[in-house]
């Protein structure tokens, strides 16, 4: 007989159950349905269980499709805006000169998107292609000067685009010369490919030249920009690029670190001097230094950078504080004899220095506001405003290296003997009469058959020396003496301009700033430096210069981020600080005269 019992729910005294068998079943239907969500179910004289079982089915599939189609319903609008803002996110991350850029960002901010959605998009960057090119090629960058110039380009055989690549430079020696050849260049890629291929690094050679020095403007911006180029085409690891050099090159790398560090890990100078830096367009502030580490070596025997007269200024930047791991080849001249000891350890500093894009400490001095900035500090307005902390000026003193004669040297002429491009006016060179075109063919009646053999015999001159230069010039030889100046002891970097000091220290919520000569100035701020549910102190000088809780500005995270392509420094909002003007009070207490007392009764 069918059961007589009807399924209810019931807040009552307890359960009433058909039969034993039936208990055990209910208790586990209840279980089914109820999932503990109503501990208090009972069932109640049902009718026959298997029909219930059915309603019961139909009733939970009709509740479960319900719900099934509201989600997809509300996943299929976030799924329509997450695909829209991807295209719109491919268009900037492809989007190439500043229309193309304010078009794309503008078609962003159109969408009402979610501030921390964009966020993440820039910080997962561009989808890379499987089919990149690998292996060695020669490419060309044009410049702003409108030149297009070369540049050799590594990449891994076996890259693989859902990696990071780690990626260094080498800069090339003589740059000051004539532009040089594909061909003159291709052999420096024996010297550090083995390596970037061992240890599946992305590997870039740029061609200079005497408009595009490694110390200028101009030579940076290439260098900056082949980055560029790498990081739109190849799945690179921004916080582990490094910039090595020899020999002007290494000079490069000094002046990098001066000037432009913030794409950069670490830097590698080789058989360089820091003081070639002076010869650029800006003034030149050892403090930046400390922003990054550098790996450096000199040859003792180096007839243009010779180790002894390198290491006082080594010391002096590691008593300062700066982080330069350098190394004294005694027997070295100015080549590379050294490299087989020297190249693990270059391989050492690459793997163990990693940019850190939340660092807590930044120190910027300039003079020029083309080079003011360093990762999350930009110095917007060099001017005295009277609320200054005191810094001591930090420069560096020239020591007893090479003599120069003045002269830049046209490296495309074949000999024999040294063509003359440029003669450095005040120079011994200039004193002498010699001019440019001019062909050296003799020093001290010995023949000069090449830069080689110039190199060398100057090598050995000392300050105060006497030399002797025979010349041609056109059809005509002429006999030339001159005398190299004794030396004399001076700093290194001219200080012709003010300059403006930003240090800034991060601690918990609170930056803490230290300004000299400085108006104005930005804090770039990103989510992994700070809590940003709570406000942001700025401290300037000693005093508070903002108090507030920051919001994501989505023109400037985009604006700021394809200027400098790097999803490890995404920069979601800024804080901009006008420096008080410190007023200058009239006479103090201690610093008025007394009055005279009056003589009527009053004190």
């Amino acid at each position: 007989m069918p059961c007589p019992y009807i399924f209810g729910q019931m807040r009552g005294p307890g359960p009433t159950y058909c039969n034993a068998k039936s208990r055990k079943r209910n208790r586990r239907v209840a279980e089914l349905v109820c999932n503990r969500r109503y501990p208090r179910v009972y069932f109640y004289n049902c009718s026959d269980m298997k029909t219930w079982e059915e309603a019961m089915l139909k009733r939970i599939t009709g509740i479960l499709l319900a719900a099934i189609f509201v989600v997809t319903l509300s996943g299929a609008g976030a799924g329509g805006d997450d695909a829209k803002l991807d295209a719109l996110m491919e268009k900037f991350f492809a989007a190439e000169g500043g229309d193309e850029v304010k078009s794309a960002i503008k078609a962003i901010m159109a969408g009402g998107f979610k501030a921390a959605d964009i966020e993440k998009k820039l910080e997962k960057g561009r989808e890379y292609s499987d089919d990149a090119p690998t292996g060695w090629k020669v490419y060309q960058n044009k410049c702003t000067d409108g030149r297009s110039r070369n540049y050799h380009l590594y990449i891994p055989e076996d890259y693989d685009p859902k990696k990071k690549y780690p990626v260094f430079y080498d800069l090339h020696g003589g740059v000051s010369g004539g532009p040089f050849s594909i061909q003159r260049i291709t052999p420096r890629r024996t010297l550090w490919g083995p390596i970037a291929k061992k240890n599946s690094y992305i590997f870039l050679i740029p061609h200079g030249d005497g408009q595009a020095i490694w110390w200028s403007k101009l030579g940076t911006d290439n260098i900056i920009e082949q980055l560029d180029y790498v990081k739109r085409n190849y799945n690179v690891d921004e916080n582990k690029v490094f910039l090595t050099g020899f020999s002007d090159g290494s000079s490069g790398c000094y002046w990098v670190s001066l000037h432009r560090p913030t794409y950069f890990a670490g830097l590698i100078p080789l058989s360089g001097a820091i003081g070639v830096s002076k010869h650029g367009p800006y003034q030149c502030y050892p403090r930046n230094m400390l922003n990054r580490p550098l790996h450096a070596t000199n040859g003792g025997q180096d007839g243009l950078y010779p180790s002894k007269g390198v290491k006082p200024t080594i010391n002096i930047l590691k008593k300062f504080g700066v982080d330069i791991d350098w190394t004294d080849y005694p027997d070295a001249g100015h080549d590379m004899s050294y490299f087989k000891v020297e190249k693990p350890r270059v391989v050492r500093f690459m793997k163990k220095t990693v940019r850190d894009p939340n660092r807590k400490h930044v120190v910027l001095e300039t003079a020029s506001l083309d080079v003011g900035r360093c990762d999350w500090v930009r110095i917007d307005e060099i001017k005295d405003v009277g609320n200054n902390e005191k810094f001591k000026d930090f420069n560096l003193w020239s020591s007893p290296g090479r003599v120069r004669v003045g002269v830049v040297i046209d490296q495309q002429f074949a000999g024999p003997g040294v063509r003359i491009n440029q003669v450095q006016s005040g120079s011994v060179a200039a004193k002498m009469g010699i001019q440019s075109g001019d062909v050296i063919t003799e020093i001290d009646g010995g023949k000069i058959a090449d830069f080689s053999a110039l190199r060398a015999v100057l090598g050995k001159k000392t300050y105060g020396d006497k030399i002797k230069i025979k010349i041609k010039r056109g059809n005509r030889s002429k006999n030339m003496k001159g005398r190299f100046p004794k030396f004399k002891k001076e700093k290194y970097f001219r200080r012709t301009k003010p300059s403006g000091i930003v240090d800034a220290t991060v601690k918990g919520n609170t930056v803490t700033v230290k300004v000299k000569n400085v108006a104005k100035y930005t804090l770039f701020i990103r989510r992994g430096m700070f809590n940003l549910d709570a406000p942001i102190v700025v401290r300037t000088n000693g005093g508070e210069t903002f108090n507030a809780k920051v919001q994501p500005d989505v023109e400037f995270m985009l604006k700021q981020a394809a200027q400098d392509n790097d999803r490890a420094m995404v920069y979601i909002s800024k804080i901009e600080i006008k420096v008080p003007v410190e007023k200058k009070e009239e006479d103090s207490e201690e610093e008025k005269p007394e009055k005279k007392k009056s003589d009527d009764g009053w004190r």
